[in-house]
């Protein structure tokens, strides 16, 4: 178990996949907080909560994760964002914000650690059908889906093959990119 907020649980996790399996080969940064509030409704406890899970976890998992891998000549990080980190929502602007940030960050991590063969991209998906999806109403998800080209959420195994892609030798001359999985619908938000 491994609460990324928690800097001792990241090391512990380092520490077994050493011992364990001698490295790591493939990071994949999925957790998530996703704070419904305003702007001016968001207490820095909140704020904090969200940045430790978010944004810190992420990149302490990478930096133990690039520790693991460069021994092994290399692999791959691939940071889970979200379309609401090219689009701002009303109520999500922290999520969004943390969201956008992950962009930043594996554009650095593929920079600096590139030559250590370890790649890093982003995952933006759309709304796709997990329980963050059953949090909006009925309403609100058929709007969603009206609005998406594709006419539909997305599957979570979708997600899972964009993920396969950007972590297997197909995606092996892909470092630094942002790939949206959203069905079309960031093009329909402008």
């Amino acid at each position: 178990a491994c609460h990324v907020g928690r800097l001792a649980d990241i090391e512990a996790m380092e520490e077994h996949l050493r011992r364990t399996h001698g490295g790591l080969d493939i990071l994949v940064n999925n957790a998530v907080l996703s704070p419904w509030r305003s702007i001016a409704d968001t207490d820095p406890g909140l704020f904090a909560k969200a940045v430790e899970v978010n944004l810190q976890g992420h990149w302490f998992l990478s930096t133990a994760a690039v520790r693991l891998m460069k021994p092994r000549g290399g692999g791959s990080i691939v940071n889970i964002s979200s379309v609401a980190a090219m689009h701002p929502q009303t109520m999500l602007a922290l999520y969004g914000t943390l969201k956008s940030a992950l962009t930043g960050m594996s554009r650095s991590f593929a920079l600096e650690h590139g030559p250590d063969g370890i790649r890093a991209n982003t995952l933006l998906p759309g709304l796709i059908q997990t329980s963050l999806a059953d949090a909006f109403d009925a309403e609100t998800q058929a709007r969603i889906e009206g609005r998406t080209p594709l006419g539909r959420l997305g599957l979570p195994e979708e997600i899972g093959h964009a993920v396969l892609y950007l972590s297997s030798p197909a995606g092996a001359f892909v470092t630094g990119a942002s790939l949206v999985v959203d069905g079309g619908l960031s093009l329909s938000l402008f």
